[in-house]
């Protein structure tokens, strides 16, 4: 049995699919207040824009796409437009997928910062 080039790319977009609905699932779960304003496919969308985007940059690491896109989700998706963070994620002098986990713990320190 030989197995296509079309076969393998559908299987790994159907688990890339799946990887997003899992992540929905999660930020539906974890973060019911700050999605509940969007719609599965919206949120959905917004999913799949920012794991592109992290690609971008040279994220490859599944936790930190996964960070990127939380960020997206909660930021925005343009967050990476602002002029200090576009420096920082195109700076060569950092692995992509460090940078990101480093943004993401900056981010989180920040929104427990915020008063409730």
């Amino acid at each position: 049995m030989e197995i296509r080039k079309e076969q393998i790319e559908q299987m790994m977009q159907l688990r890339q699919k799946a990887s997003y609905e899992r992540l929905l699932r999660e930020l539906r779960r974890s973060s019911p207040t700050a999605v509940s304003h969007l719609d599965d496919e919206r949120l959905l969308a917004i999913i799949e824009q920012a794991a592109r985007k992290a690609k971008v940059y040279g994220i490859k690491n599944g936790e930190a796409t996964t960070q990127f896109v939380r960020i997206a989700v909660f930021a925005g998706l343009d967050f990476d437009k602002e002029p200090a963070i576009a420096q920082y994620l195109a700076a060569p002098e950092l692995d992509p997928d460090y940078k990101i986990t480093l943004l993401a713990e900056l981010v989180a320190k920040k929104m427990q910062e915020i008063p409730k």
